[in-house]
This record gives C-alpha cells, structure tokens and sequence, in this order.
C-alpha cells in the first residue's frame, strides 16, 4: 500500500508533489484525495502549467470537473467563487 503525506511546500517539495501525482495518474487512481492535494501543492511550489498535463486528463474524464475548480481555486489562493474563477470556469465548461 502506498503511502504518502505531504504538508510542507518548500521548493524541494515541489519534486515530491510531482512524483506523488505521478503515481497516483499512472495508477488512475483519480478519486484519491491525496491527487488533489499533490496537484494543489505541486500547483503552488511550481505554478499551474506544471500540473496542465494532469489537468487535461482529468478534464477528458469528464467527471472531475468539481475537483478542478477546487485545484485551481487553492492553486490561485481564491475561492471557487471568485468571479474572475467563475468566468473561467465556465470558459473550460467546468460551470
């Protein structure tokens, strides 16, 4: 069983964020709560085009639409209903 906690986001945690959302996509395990909370961490240490590649498979999945916003709303220290993350949210049809 794998196991994985990760809390700090210091620059050298952005590897191990990476590395735990690669794993978790390689086993499609999607439903994980410890993939959303990798991808919020490796989002903020390394910026939101370091996670487009997991987002774009989640996005094709077409059921995580909730778990996006969700990423991109702490990624971006906002709340889902920003009005500027509401217009893009509806712009990525995740509204």
């Amino acid at each position: 069983m794998m196991v994985l906690l990760l809390v700090a986001l210091g620059p050298a945690d952005g590897y191990l964020h990476g590395e735990a959302c690669r794993l978790l996509m390689k086993l499609e395990v999607y439903d994980d709560p410890r993939l959303m909370s990798s991808m919020i961490g490796l989002g903020k240490v390394m910026g939101i085009q370091s996670i487009e590649k997991y987002v774009q498979v989640l996005d094709d999945k077409l059921k995580y639409s909730a778990m996006l916003k969700e990423i991109y709303a702490k990624v971006n220290g906002k709340t889902v209903d920003d009005p500027d993350l509401v217009a893009f949210f509806k712009f990525k049809c995740w509204a």
